[in-house]
This record gives structure tokens, C-alpha cells and sequence, in this order.
């Protein structure tokens, strides 16, 4: 869930008329399954790219980043998307929208899957109220 409100904060900073950016982010969530079972935080720093959604909002990839666990040192490699897309624009300034991870993780002998789905609305100040789930399922 961390990651989904970093992101989101992120991009709503996005310039309108902009088509592509480079963004950097740090991520960090507990995994059951690494560590042999017993679990652990894994994190990183993951660059990637924003694009434009011609529906409204951007489509984000971080191709081939790398996250460590803070135990074990293993390191595991991501591949997979973000799309956050705008649903709506109030008159006041509002906006409602959704933000989709599906991202796929492997590591030596560990393999796991990061899926989250939230909504979102960003009130006129730049409040951010976010709701929805993400979980991590170990393969």
C-alpha cells in the first residue's frame, strides 16, 4: 500500500501537457515468503517511465529494477506496470480516479506477485484520500 500512495502522490505533480517522465521512487513491503519463510522487508529505489493514457491519467514502467531484502541481501527483480487513470475532473477541481500495480518478482529459489488496486480522489488542495487492497501472493 505504500507504494500505491507514493506513486499516486508523484504523479498528480504531473504537468498536463507533458507526454513522458522519468521518475524515481523507493519502495518498501514485507514479504512472507522470503527470507526462506520467515519473511521480510524488502526494498529499493525503482526508475522508471510515465507516459500519457489517452483515457486520462498515466501508464508508468519500470523495466527490469531491482529490489534487496533488508535481511538476506537477496536480490529480486521486478518487471510489470502501474496505470493510474483519471476517472473524473469536478468542476471544483476534483479528481477521482483509479491506480492498478501489477508487478512480478523473482529472486533465487523465491518468487512472488504484488497486486493492488485503489481509488482514489484528490481534493482541490491536493489531499489525497486513497481506498482499495494490495496484496503480495508467493509462488
Amino acid at each position: 500500500m505504500i507504494f500505491a500512495i507514493m506513486l499516486i502522490a508523484g504523479f498528480s505533480q504531473l504537468n498536463a501537457q507533458a507526454t513522458q517522465i522519468h521518475f524515481s521512487q523507493y519502495i518498501e513491503i514485507f514479504v512472507e515468503c522470503a527470507n526462506d519463510g520467515l519473511g521480510e522487508v524488502i526494498s529499493g529505489t525503482v526508475e522508471g517511465h510515465a507516459v500519457d493514457d489517452p483515457n486520462g491519467g498515466y501508464i508508468a514502467h519500470a523495466p527490469g529494477q531491482y529490489l534487496t531484502g533488508e535481511t538476506t541481501g537477496m536480490k529480486y527483480r521486478a518487471t510489470g506496470a502501474t496505470i493510474q487513470r483519471v476517472d473524473n475532473v469536478t468542476e471544483n477541481g476534483a479528481i477521482t480516479g483509479t491506480f492498478i500495480n501489477r508487478f512480478h518478482f523473482v529472486g533465487k529459489g523465491t518468487q512472488w506477485f504484488l497486486k493492488g488496486t485503489f481509488h482514489y480522489v484528490e481534493t482541490p488542495s491536493g489531499v489525497v484520500v486513497e481506498f482499495g487492497s494490495s496484496e503480495v501472493t508467493c509462488k
